[in-house]
């Protein structure tokens, strides 16, 4: 797999929900999103996005894309990419 290219497909896919409302993204947790994606050099992934609570703060919300190119090793161990949300919208780690 390409992990570039796949972490770009993941940090796209992250960044469009970057824009939902906390709820929104919450329902992430019951409905994980799973989707095809063309990468940049026309190779096809796969892409889920999910949610989860976070350990930390109560309320945070951890959400991820895992990508991968359905082959069995990447899809054993697909790559990541995050952020948490907090409740009010804003982001851990961003300005804090």
């Amino acid at each position: 797999m390409d992990e570039d290219e796949a972490r770009l497909l993941a940090l796209h896919h992250l960044n469009l929900r970057r824009g939902r409302t906390y709820r929104e993204l919450l329902a992430l947790c019951d409905r994980p999103e799973r989707f095809e994606a063309r990468g940049p050099s026309g190779k096809i992934y796969s892409v889920e996005i999910e949610a989860y609570p976070d350990d930390g703060r109560r309320g945070d919300l951890r959400v991820i894309a895992a990508v991968d190119d359905g082959s069995l090793m990447a899809s054993l161990s697909p790559l990541c990419e995050d952020f948490i949300v907090r409740p009010d919208g804003s982001f851990v780690g961003e300005g804090d």
